[in-house]
């Protein structure tokens, strides 16, 4: 095993709770893999080994996220949570013995940290030749290289697959109706207490007015708050595709 990155992160545990943990991506003889330990000791995993080549497809950073659904809520708008730093891991996970959509939410320090992190994910699985599926095919608003002031550059097809992933398909063991229906932005907790139904008995009109005072606390990244704003008005299928003009390097 090759130590890529520590650091640490924040990690949903739902009901608008996020709470540090550490972070290591490693590379290992089938790929690159994630574990998330409860802090700095890593000594305690708080969520099972992820061996990235077996998600990778269904993996999302930055406001590609919202391809999942709903993002997760934070209270009391804790200013260190943000959706351009978010990294959502959809997989699956035994609930009372039965395996349920599970998506682990994640966001990192900063929009350069969360490049390097598909910059190592990406060199590990290139490495070990592992094809990248196709990225999306037209240029989506939400994509990492549309970031204003820091661009992300994608190098190879890995990264260009995290640039601009494709909307999910219907075919995918993770799909937009299953999100919508399963409760996907549920923390693990969540679902063990309650099972994994939608319900969550906030009001759209609540959800809006929440919407609209976090976009204003963000006013430091604007142009990200509205793309994020203006997806979760769409339906889940559109395809709308507007091209940056974004200069900025990286």
């Amino acid at each position: 095993m090759v130590i890529l990155k520590q650091t640490t992160v924040q990690r949903c545990l739902g009901k608008g709770k996020f709470a540090e943990c550490w972070l290591i991506l490693a590379h290992e003889q089938d790929g690159p893999a994630i574990l998330i330990f409860k802090d700095h000791t890593a000594k305690k995993m708080v969520e099972d080994k992820i061996i990235v080549a077996q998600i990778a497809e269904r993996m999302r950073f930055g406001t590609t996220t919202v391809t999942f659904g709903s993002c997760p809520e934070t209270k009391n708008d804790d200013i260190k949570i943000h959706p351009s730093c978010y990294m959502a891991i959809s997989t699956e996970k035994l609930i009372k013995k039965q395996p349920k959509p599970y998506i682990i939410w994640l966001c990192v320090n900063s929009i350069k940290e969360l490049y390097s992190i598909v910059r190592l994910l990406s060199a590990s699985l290139t490495c070990l030749q592992i094809p990248a599926p196709l990225p999306y095919t037209k240029d989506d608003t939400l994509a990492l290289h549309n970031y204003v002031p820091i661009a992300f550059r994608p190098r190879n097809e890995w990264e260009e697959y995290w640039d601009n992933p494709p909307m999910i398909m219907p075919d995918s063991p993770i799909n937009l109706t299953l999100a919508t229906n399963s409760g996907l932005t549920k923390s693990y907790d969540q679902l063990e207490e309650g099972g994994v139904g939608s319900g969550s008995g906030k009001q759209p009109g609540k959800r809006r007015q929440k919407d609209e005072a976090k976009k204003k606390m963000y006013s430091s990244t604007p142009t990200l708050a509205d793309q994020i704003q203006h997806q979760h008005a769409k339906a889940p299928t559109s395809e709308t595709s507007v091209t940056s003009a974004s200069t900025a390097i990286y």
